[in-house]
Order: C-alpha cells, then structure tokens, then sequence
C-alpha cells in the first residue's frame, strides 16, 4: 500500500498528503491544456472530497484549486478561476528476488 512507501518506490506518489484549505500547491500533471491547468500551475488549495474504505482509511478525490489565471469559464457551482483536480494514481509491481512472488498496488 502506497501509505506506507517512500516516495523512492512509488514514481514519486505521497501515500499521506498533508492538505490545509487557503494552503498554495502546485499542480503536477496536465489536467486541462486548454483551461492552463498544466504541469507547473500554483494556486491555492480550496476543497476536497474524500473516499473512506473499509478500513476507514480516507482516499483523496477531486478537489477544487483557486489557479490566478482560468481563460474557460467556470463549471457550474464554482467561482471564477476555481478548477477541479482530479485524483491521481499509479500501479508498482515489486518481485522478490528471491520467492519471484510478485505483488501490485494500486
């Protein structure tokens, strides 16, 4: 599970992500070209939607960024230059060297 990897054995992925609402972050991935929510974008952490699975572990879903710049116009329900982001995953296989059991996390 991803929550207890550094980040060296993930591609990068936090298992934890610390949030805060008015905190800055910067986006990582392309999520609208056309909209200059791009790789490198700042803006400042607005909300967040989460899933709990039965463990009662919380998973981060889409949340919404306050960017100083959005050329498109808002979705419904949001403020101008607020965009939504959405989650971000990644699957790593690890084999034992020595059993050659394989094991995936998603």
């Amino acid at each position: 599970m991803l929550l207890y990897l550094s980040t060296g054995k993930t591609g990068q992925q936090m298992g934890r992500l610390p949030l805060a609402e008015g905190m800055p972050i910067i986006i990582f991935q392309n999520h609208d070209v056309v909209g200059d929510v791009v790789n490198g974008t700042e803006g400042i952490f607005k909300s967040i939607r989460y899933e709990v699975d039965e463990a009662g572990e919380k998973h981060a879903k889409p949340c919404v960024v306050l960017v100083s710049h959005c050329p498109c116009e808002p979705l419904p329900f949001l403020e101008k230059n607020e965009v939504v982001v959405m989650e971000d995953s990644v699957k790593i296989e690890f084999i034992n060297p020595y059993t050659k059991k394989k094991m995936t996390f998603h």
